[in-house]
């Protein structure tokens, strides 16, 4: 088959343009096109085609090889079709004189640019952006049709750039024979010539990137110039406005990034005004919208030679709405979206290897110098706050080369060359203004970031810091690897007059003297001079002169003597106010002391607050007890510093512990242990922690398990409570530590309240491995809460159970079989035990795919067993399905549930499915039947309780506090009354036979129904002597469990143990005395004066108080305090009571 000839690609063309033009026979398509062309609104008419020239021509089409015949009824048939169209169109209003062809030449014009702008995209970009620059000259004279704007295009493109404001001068009113326009001749032409010299580039950027792709991945979705034009008639003698011929020069643009449905698009918008323009008037006024989003980050120069840098072209536009902005000279507004709006677009240089984008030498080249940039960036921001362009390059160096220099300053260099590093930026700011800043390159050392030049004197911080690296060349026994020098300058501000100057030098060395290495790091002096001081307090009448010495940043020391060997640090850090410090020392070959210290005189605001920690450690003592070998001790102290258990649980995972048990190498470490016992151990004043340390091996001949542990107590004595804190690490490595097989590594915390009785055990698996492939993670936790209860998971709970309340989330314990993703072989395991439940499950999964194909399979079970009331739940499910890509091919998948004991019932399912057929199996059996009630038998609960409140077992004598006692109780009784009482104690009773006061009935006890309609129990009265007392009520903890019938999920809901009411407490505290029994004690003293000469002075005779002071003194006084008199034969007058403490009978309360 031959390709179709020209003519048939035309008659194709006719063929679907006339189906176009057929569309403007709808009255909504018809009104539109109307509108946009100035046509009469309401015109009435429609477009029919003719069907035998439309077939004809829809035939010829689609023939093969036509012959000269066919080709010329073709021609005829196609005017035949556009002649109709013609006619129809001219028929539709007769009121249009002498413009119908006008008319249908335009419309025709807009058919066209329609149809090609949906069947040739790219070649629709393409002159869409090149008459972007052609409508920057164009004003679209009046009456002009398409051949002659095409014609007018050229002479217009060269008379604008004759002159940039011809066109605008034509609707200006200013000039002769222009009318109805808003524009003034003061312009800004040259920014006319800028912005069509944008428009250029992007007629130019259309053009390749529509060209450069044949797979469509463009980044140039659509460009439009131009808004709709106004509704004018084509043949009207009214002149556009301004504003109509301006906005026709709006560019719009769709930037695309990927070619799938969810591609990011961004639509701009720009538009240049010129001067004056608008109201108020606003010089350099441009127009921008923007909507949607768009990141981009492309290199530039993907074939760029080796050791070049890599330039990218980074942008990042997110805009929620439409956001538009309106930027001049003068202010700027921006719409409300625009507040929310970002946009951030820039170029960056990525340095090589050597982290060096460029390196500019200095001339000649013999001197050594020369200037390396590293990263350079150049970014425009625009947002709701404003615009900023900025440049920066960061982390360049001035370096300066010794290798032309003498053979001192080459060793003095260390034959390494000096490098300065700095970093600079210039920009302007829309707020801020201009921005220009040169600052040195962030370093960090041991402690943290280095602190700023420290000059507390008139001339403040530091404006110039230069580190100069030495290289630790030697000279005179001194090698010098630092200087740094600091220089400051201030002029001073109203009031103040004069200005200040200080400079400061700080050198880093080390020595040796014999055995013992030494290094200074950051020794230094500084020197200060000022005329800003009051000429009267100068103490050189000219200036205020100083001089001052700066400690050392840092000390280290070497000790190699033989027998004792080892070495130390001590830092210390001025932003932080923090000195930390290690030490080891090692005796002989075998017993390694380890001493690691931070002392804080600061507190994370900067405050002044002290702090201390010291550990402090005795290893390889290998002292064997049998299986034990007790390997370790140590000690732990930290003054005003509490222990954050949530911050130590936070770390488990990553293993931290180390750095405080027993840290390995410490001076080498020793920025990653003081970072870890600032986080492990804050400031907290009042605060006081003391603990002891252990290192354990466990196995005969070769260790096979190793724990470090940690005994800590934590006293707060502001808020006076108090807790044990216990930290351990336990690892592990089977059959040995070479080449083992199971290696085990487990970091652990505990917390034991003293006061409220809670405890907190949580525990995690890190680093551990099988076979050193194979990884092995899990967790573990326990939580004990006084009523609530305990709760001990390895792995996490059953899915049915509730976890109590605070319980972290647990990840199983799960072993990876494989070593990736492809083929996955994973088993997880847990088991939990709590006050009244016990629960285990396991699952193994599995993957496997190639070629397409894959298979996933799964076993797994769960079990929850209730002790009481007996009750368990097992679940199990297996599948396995086999699929083709996402299509189902086969599967299989068995879940069922056995539950019991009585009634034991097993119910489940099982699927089978191939392709999409599905079928379903489902069982439900009662293997043994019964009631679920396991309370058969009854129980006379008044009965119990009596014999229970009458044992002696449930009584007890509550001590007197000790500010309170006159005398005191012997330790213990005998006999038949083993029970002691202080005359002024109270007396206790407490039983756990049912709990009192409920506010509901008891539904059984335990597996007894209670006996009677008797539900509700309560201690309702007690007496002491005959006399009623009042009582208080006694708790303990009750499981619900025991005494109401909960369904099972409200029993796997509730709190293991409840504190309710068990029993009461009372006794009388009133004292008893005797009026009769008071005697008279007259009251005086004897006054003796001794002189200096050793001889006592004869006093006058000495005279009573004064009434009113002895009266004061009784009421004050430990007379009128004392609780009863202090007497011997007096302390007790009162007969003795002739019944002791009773219980009476018990009254059954209605």
């Amino acid at each position: 088959m031959s390709a179709r000839s020209i003519l048939q690609r035309f008659a194709g063309l006719v063929a679907d343009f006339a189906a176009d033009a057929a569309d403007l026979g709808i009255p909504e398509v018809r009104e539109a096109v109307l509108a946009d062309l100035g046509g009469k609104p309401g015109t009435s008419g429609t477009v029919e085609l003719p069907p035998a020239a439309l077939s004809a021509v829809l035939h010829y089409r689609d023939a093969v090889d036509p012959d000269a015949q066919a080709e010329a009824e073709a021609i005829g048939n196609i005017a035949i079709l556009l002649g109709a169209i013609i006619d129809q169109i001219e028929a539709w209003d007769a009121d249009w004189p002498s413009r119908g062809d006008a008319f249908v030449h335009a419309l025709f014009d807009l058919l066209a640019s329609n149809y090609a702008r949906r069947e040739w995209p790219k070649w629709f970009l393409i002159l869409q952006a090149i008459a972007s620059a052609v409508e920057l000259t164009e004003t679209h004279g009046v009456g002009e049709r398409g051949h002659t704007r095409f014609l007018n295009a050229f002479a217009t493109i060269f008379a604008f750039i004759w002159n940039p404001g011809r066109t605008l001068d034509d609707l200006d009113d200013t000039v002769p024979g222009a009318s109805g326009s808003t524009l003034e001749t003061a312009r800004d032409k040259s920014f006319l010539v800028v912005d069509g010299a944008i428009r250029g580039l992007v007629a130019a950027l259309a053009v390749i990137d529509q060209v450069k792709d044949e797979f469509d991945d463009n980044i140039l979705g659509d460009v439009i110039v131009g808004w709709d034009s106004s509704a004018l008639d084509v043949d009207s003698r009214v002149r556009p406005t301004a504003a109509d011929v301006v906005s026709g020069r709006m560019v719009s643009a769709v930037i695309r990034r990927g070619d799938t449905d969810d591609e990011e698009q961004l639509r701009v918008s720009w538009l240049y005004l010129p001067r004056r323009l608008g109201v108020p008037a606003r010089p350099h006024q441009l127009f921008m919208a923007l909507g949607g989003e768009l990141t981009i980050d492309q290199v530039i120069n993907p074939d760029r030679a080796e050791g070049e840098p890599a330039w990218h072209f980074r942008a990042d536009i997110r805009s929620d709405a439409a956001a538009s902005w309106l930027i001049s000279g003068t202010d700027s507004k921006f719409s409300p979206t625009a507040e929310t709006s970002q946009v951030s677009v820039g170029w960056s240089a990525i340095p090589n290897e050597a982290g060096i984008s460029y390196t500019i030498h200095s001339w000649p080249r013999s001197l050594g110098i020369r200037l390396e940039l590293g990263p350079l960036a150049a970014v425009l921001t625009l947002s709701g706050a404003g615009a900023r362009v900025l440049f920066r390059a960061d982390r360049a160096a001035l370096v300066i080369d010794g290798e032309s220099g003498d053979s001192f300053v080459r060793k003095l260099l260390g034959g390494r060359p000096i490098r300065y590093p700095f970093g600079f930026a210039l920009g302007y700011d829309s707020q801020l203004g201009f921005i220009h800043e040169v600052h040195k390159a962030a370093s960090t050392d041991a402690v943290g970031a280095e602190p700023p030049f420290d000059s507390s004197g008139p001339a403040g911080p530091s404006d110039l810091d230069m580190t100069l690296p030495l290289g630790g060349g030697g000279v005179l026994g001194i090698n010098v690897h630092e200087i740094v020098l600091r220089l400051a300058y201030r002029e001073a501000t109203a009031p103040e007059t004069g200005k200040a100057i200080a400079a400061g030098v700080l050198i880093s060395f080390s020595t040796t003297l014999g055995p013992v290495y030494l290094r200074v790091d950051r020794l230094g002096l500084a020197a200060t001079a000022d005329t800003i001081t009051p000429a009267s307090e100068r103490n050189l009448r000219l200036v205020q002169a100083g001089f001052d010495a700066a400690p050392p940043l840092g000390i280290a020391i070497q000790l190699d003597t033989g027998p004792i060997s080892g070495g130390g640090t001590i830092q210390h850090d001025p932003a932080t106010g923090d000195y930390v410090g290690a030490l080891v020392l090692r005796l002989g070959k075998r017993i390694t002391l380890s001493c690691v210290g931070l002392a804080s005189t600061k507190d994370r605001n900067g405050n002044a607050e002290s702090s201390l920690i010291l550990i402090g450690t005795v290893e390889h003592l290998d002292l064997q007890a049998g299986f034990v070998t007790f390997d370790g001790f140590g000690v732990i102290y930290a003054a005003d510093r509490r222990i954050d258990e949530t911050a130590i649980r936070t770390a488990l995972p990553t293993g931290q512990l180390r750095h405080v048990l027993f840290p390995a190498d410490p001076v080498k470490h020793l920025p990653e242990l003081v970072s870890a016992l600032r986080t492990f151990f804050p400031v907290q004043a009042g605060v006081h922690s003391y603990g002891i340390l252990v290192k354990l091996f466990f196995g005969a001949g070769r260790p096979l398990i190793r724990a470090d542990l940690a005994l800590m107590l934590e006293r707060d004595s502001v808020a006076d409570k108090s807790r044990l804190v216990v930290l351990g690490r336990i690892s592990s490595a089977l059959p040995q530590d070479k080449d083992a097989i199971l290696r085990l590594n487990l970091d652990a915390i505990g917390v034991f309240d003293l006061d409220s009785g809670e405890m907190a055990v949580d525990a995690v698996l890190y680093e551990s491995k099988l076979c050193g492939r194979f990884v092995l993670t899990g967790a573990a936790a326990f939580r004990r809460t006084p009523g609530e209860g305990f709760a001990l998971a390895v792995g996490g709970f059953n899915p049915r159970f509730q976890p109590p309340s605070g319980f972290p989330v647990l990840p199983r314990i799960t072993i990876a079989l494989t070593a990736g993703d492809n083929p996955k072989l994973i088993v997880e395991a847990y088991f939990a035990l709590t006050s009244n439940t016990v629960q285990f499950g396991a699952r193994a999964s599995l993957y496997a795919s190639a070629y397409g194909f894959s298979i996933e399979g799964y076993v797994g079970f769960d079990v929850l067993i209730q002790l009481w009331p007996p009750h368990f739940i097992a679940e199990f499910r297996a599948g396995v399905q086999l699929k083709r890509g996402s299509h189902n091919l086969f599967k299989i998948d068995v879940r069922g549930m056995l539950e019991g004991p009585v009634p034991l019932q097993l119910a489940g399912k099982a699927t089978f499915g191939i392709l999409w057929w599905d079928y379903t199996i489902g069982f439900d059996r009662t293997l043994i039947g019964g009631s679920q009630s396991v309370a058969t038998e009854t129980l006379d609960v008044i009965a119990e309780l009596v014999a229970r409140l009458s044992s002696p077992t449930s009584w007890r004598a509550e001590p007197l506090p000790i500010a309170a006692g006159i005398v005191s109780v012997r330790s213990g009784g005998s006999g038949a009354n083993p029970l002691l009482l202080h005359p002024l104690g109270r007396l206790e009773v407490r039983q756990g036979v049912v709990p009192f006061n409920l506010d509901r009935d008891i539904d059984r006890v335990g597996a007894f129904i209670p006996a009677g309609d008797t539900r509700r129990f309560a201690i309702t009265s007690a007496a002491v002597g005959g006399s009623g007392a009042d009582t208080a009520p006694v708790f303990d903890d009750f499981p619900d469990g025991q005494f109401f019938d909960l369904s099972d999920a409200e029993r796997l809901a509730a709190p293991d143990f409840v504190r309710r009411e068990a029993g009461v407490v009372f006794g009388l505290d009133q004292y008893r005395t005797d009026t009769a029994a008071s005697v008279s004690s007259p009251v005086a003293y004897t006054e003796i004066t001794v002189g200096d000469d050793g001889v006592p002075v004869v006093a006058p005779t000495p005279q009573p108080p004064p009434v009113h002071i002895f009266d004061m003194g009784l009421r004050i006084g430990a007379a009128a305090r004392a609780a009863t008199r202090t007497g011997r034969a007096d302390r007790y007058t009162e007969n003795v009571l002739a019944d002791a403490p009773r219980i009476d009978a018990l009254r059954r309360r209605a």
